[in-house]
């Protein structure tokens, strides 16, 4: 079992620094894939089951093989800039330097 919660975490650790290499916020993940801001950042903690569904949305919205989720990540993404979806505004796309983690 403890196998397993480590390699979860470890799936959940590789999308969220895909994420944040592509600048993606987790708001325009989750408008991709039509979930709430706060259900998609379940699924980056963990805390949520991710289906075999759920991660092939999830490396097609990050344009990567499905196999680079689960593959370790030897260099640290740039948290310099990300892209934020405003739903409530205009539901266009802006560039910020603030990430959310």
């Amino acid at each position: 079992m403890k196998n397993q919660l480590l390699s979860d975490l470890h799936i959940v650790s590789n999308i969220k620094s895909l994420r944040i290499s592509k600048a993606y916020s987790q708001d325009y993940l989750a408008n991709k894939l039509n979930i709430s801001q706060n259900a998609y950042s379940k699924l980056e903690l963990g805390r949520s089951k991710l289906t075999v569904d759920r991660l092939l949305e999830i490396a097609n919205i990050l344009d990567v093989e499905i196999m680079e989720i689960f593959v370790i990540q030897t260099t640290e993404p740039d948290h310099s800039k990300a892209i934020h979806f405003d739903r409530k505004a205009t539901n266009q796309y802006h560039w910020s330097s603030r990430v959310e983690e």
